[in-house]
């Protein structure tokens, strides 16, 4: 890890700005003998903390010492610098967050452009990353390989310590929300606004930072932050006492494959104050889980396939972002169709078929263009509900279901939907009728078997490796057609 030292007194200026002289720099100079006016001012020669411009300038001036290093900088995400060898293989990564950085890659690479960076500004580096933007970090081996465990603890503590001066003594709860509630508008006075304000920002900032779980009941606390009432701070009190009895810590490993997946779900009609929709997604590539949202839906569902077909949306979205990131850094490695789990049929029917209805016409367009992503970029996978671990994203559940879910979640064992090897049969080793191939049929069947015990049969001409999507059928694992 990389910190500049002072990074925003690195800027330079593009427009002429003056300031009043420091009192201490008059007093210095009275001290030296040197007759100055009070009334002069100082041109600015580089950028200052407390410009309005001064993270701007810093930034220009950073992606302009990383050019003269010969790294590329990422147009899906500006804050990635990156380096490819002769091969196409990434060489070296560095995720920026203004003035902090993390270099991986070939070490006697990362040293050069480090020792490159020095020569402009001053920085201080970090040989192994402990911590970084609050996060700490801890790598280990268990049953299932190496893996690096990501937990907010010291940030945590140090805002429950806090909450208790103010609150007092908390009790331990097993899920961050109270299991089948949805928090009503205050219609009173707001009972500290402020307070409130202030703590519910400090633990939307751990949310998004690690803390997938309590997604759903940090929204629903977010939409009352005008006017809190004697609810809405139970609420914060039950989801500060959660998160005093339930460890954080998250494990990551190397993914499986480079394919994104998502899992999405949606409450129709969750808000009972406007009656839209909450949506909640889980993307991940290859197993790993790398983001997370849940959100309001903007327009108001009128059925439960709406809603998640909105959801999915949201999802896909997201999913394009991950895809684009890893095409542009490791463009050999990313696999497709990426995979989303929806658990609403009437949502994956409409998604693979382009056709308007009277149910479906008022559809917006925004919500459609999945459509025209199916089956070469993306492929909607059905999911059953008590397998949908994005379910705690739009909903408080039950005990049983938080805890499954959330242990799944944590220790990133995450069904995905290809995990299994593939073998390819001849067409006249299967039986046409089971298949549901006619006699004029001919070419190679490739077989996938499925974490969920089904099988996907994928039709692949003798002329063509490239498998025909309208080809696609599932069979159950006795064989039978599905």
């Amino acid at each position: 890890a990389m910190d500049v030292v002072g990074a925003f007194l690195n800027g330079y200026l593009d427009e002429e700005i003056y300031i009043e002289l420091p009192p201490m720099f008059l007093e210095y100079a009275k001290e030296r003998g040197i007759d100055i006016n009070p009334d002069d001012v100082a041109e600015l020669n580089r950028s200052q903390y407390g410009l309005v411009q001064a993270a701007r300038q810093w930034w220009k001036r950073f992606c302009w010492i990383m050019k003269q290093q010969g790294v590329k900088r990422c147009k899906t995400d500006p804050c990635v610098f990156f380096e490819h060898d002769e091969k196409g293989e990434l060489k070296f990564l560095m995720p920026t967050y203004v003035d902090d950085t993390q270099s991986q890659g070939n070490p006697k690479r990362v040293e050069e452009i480090i020792k490159g960076i020095e020569e402009y500004v001053g920085v201080k580096k970090t040989a192994i990353v402990d911590k970084f933007l609050g996060i700490s970090y801890k790598f280990g081996v268990d049953e299932g390989g190496m893996y690096q465990e990501t937990n907010m603890d010291d940030y945590i503590k140090g805002m429950l310590a806090e909450y208790r001066k103010h609150r007092g003594k908390l009790r331990d709860f097993p899920t961050p929300g109270y299991p089948g509630t949805v928090l009503l508008k205050h219609e009173g006075e707001p009972l500290d606004q402020s307070l409130f304000r202030k703590f519910v920002g400090k633990v939307l900032f751990a949310q998004q930072k690690d803390l997938p779980l309590i997604g759903n009941a940090v929204r629903d606390i977010t939409a009352h932050l005008i006017n809190p009432g004697p609810e809405h701070w139970k609420a914060l009190d039950r989801l500060m006492g959660y998160l005093q009895a339930n460890t954080q810590a998250r494990k990551t490993r190397i993914p499986r494959k480079m394919r994104v997946e998502s899992f999405v779900d949606s409450d129709w009609a969750g808000d009972r104050n406007d009656r839209k929709s909450i949506s909640g997604y889980l993307t991940t590539v290859g197993g790993s889980l790398v983001n997370w949202s849940s959100k309001k839906q903007a327009a108001v569902a009128l059925s439960s396939s709406e809603a998640e077909l909105y959801a999915a949306s949201n999802a896909t979205k997201d999913i394009l972002f991950v895809n684009s990131l890893l095409k542009e850094l490791m463009p050999n490695e990313v696999e497709l169709p990426s995979i989303i789990h929806i658990d609403n049929q009437g949502a994956i029917f409409i998604v693979q078929n382009d056709s308007v209805s009277d149910r479906t016409k008022h559809v917006d367009i925004r919500y459609r263009f999945m459509s025209g992503l199916v089956p070469h970029d993306l492929q909607p996978i059905y999911v059953e509900t008590n397998s949908n671990y994005s379910d705690v994203l739009t909903k408080n559940t039950k005990e049983t279901t938080f805890v499954t879910h959330s242990e799944s979640i944590l220790s990133r064992d995450i069904q995905c939907y290809l995990e299994e090897d593939e073998q390819e049969v001849n067409v006249s080793e299967t039986t046409r009728e089971d298949v549901g191939l006619d006699s004029s049929s001919s070419g190679v069947l490739r077989l996938t078997k499925r974490s969920d015990g089904w099988v996907t049969v994928e039709k692949r001409s003798k002329k063509s490796k490239q498998p025909k999507s309208l080809s696609w059928k599932d069979l159950n694992k006795n064989g039978k057609r599905g």
